[in-house]
């Protein structure tokens, strides 16, 4: 952590160097031991995450110190980090599609993983803070760009889900919602459940008991004649996928669709000059560029792929 720091409305500068003195202390500052030298430790213990942790805990340092314990904890102890770097690319794609169904296992140098679900759910929310928000963080035609990108507006197609189906959901929602409070704070700005059938109301209120009340209280469950109307509030029109009635031409579980400042402040390693499918991270080159990184397994080999470069110096 080099830069000063940018203070958002619901932290205050002693606070937070309060937060970090005990951080130091109980050295949660240090870089974990598996992962790369080179390897950036945004997602982990750069200002933006540790800004998280103290809004989540409203400013008080102490409780702050020991949810940041518990999410490292949980990171050593189901192999999260080392997972990252080898978890097959087929199993990451399933869980960006939100497609479950892995039995658990340990990490183990030279086998194949096998995660099960709250692993699978880490390994794609420590794609999201360790390499999407990094990467938006680093585009500076962004209108208030002293201020870091740090969450994420979810939208969910619900028009699919049977009763049954929501019912059964209890489990699920328990575990997600004490993965993103404890581990992912302050990364969803909003939740739209989109296309809600009419019974959804009812098992949303059963549900709701199970799932942390600050994350409730940013899902918003909409019939299909309310999701335009809600999400052209919220979104851009251009961004909002063309299901939900915007201009954006994307189906649910793609790749990321990069917009063009993004693509052309890459430099790019192919010409498709697109994201892989798989985890993706960042390191740090010896010629002081950020690499951007493709891992993952793919058929049993682990990738470890150069993708493209950013210089941080320039690119206005």
């Amino acid at each position: 952590m080099t830069a000063d720091p940018v203070f958002p409305p619901e932290t205050d500068a002693a606070s937070f160097q309060a937060f970090i003195l005990l951080c130091d202390d109980k050295d949660l500052l240090n870089r974990p031991k598996s992962i790369e030298t080179s390897d950036r430790c945004d997602g982990l213990s750069d200002y933006p995450t540790l800004m998280r942790f103290l809004i989540a805990r409203k400013n008080d340092p102490d409780a702050a110190v020991n949810q940041l314990q518990q999410s490292l904890n949980f990171r050593e102890d189901r192999d999260i980090l080392p997972l990252y770097e080898v978890v097959d690319t087929e199993d990451f794609e399933q869980a960006r599609q939100f497609c479950a169904g892995w039995s658990v296992s340990k990490c183990e140098t030279g086998a194949s993983p096998k995660p099960d679900m709250l692993q699978m759910a880490s390994v794609f929310h420590d794609s999201l803070v360790r390499f999407v928000l990094p990467l938006c963080n680093m585009m500076n035609d962004r209108s208030n760009s002293s201020t870091p990108v740090s969450s994420s507006i979810y939208l969910v197609d619900a028009s699919g889900l049977g009763l049954k189906q929501g019912w059964n959901l209890k489990s699920f929602a328990q575990e997600i919602s004490w993965l993103l409070s404890t581990c992912y704070p302050e990364t969803i700005l909003k939740v739209f459940v989109c296309n809600a059938p009419s019974y959804f109301a009812t098992v949303w209120k059963y549900l709701k008991k199970w799932v942390d009340p600050n994350t409730a209280e940013k899902i918003e469950v909409l019939g299909s004649h309310e999701v335009s109307d809600a999400l052209k509030e919220n979104i851009d029109a251009a961004d909002i996928p063309t299901t939900f009635g915007g201009d954006f031409d994307f189906d649910h579980g793609s790749l990321p669709v990069l917009d063009g400042s993004i693509r052309d402040r890459l430099s790019w390693n192919s010409p498709q000059e697109s994201l892989p499918s798989g985890p993706l991270k960042f390191s740090e080159g010896a010629d002081g560029k950020l690499m951007a990184m493709a891992v993952g397994g793919s058929r049993r080999l682990k990738r470890n792929e150069v993708i493209a470069t950013i210089d941080l110096d320039g690119g206005e």
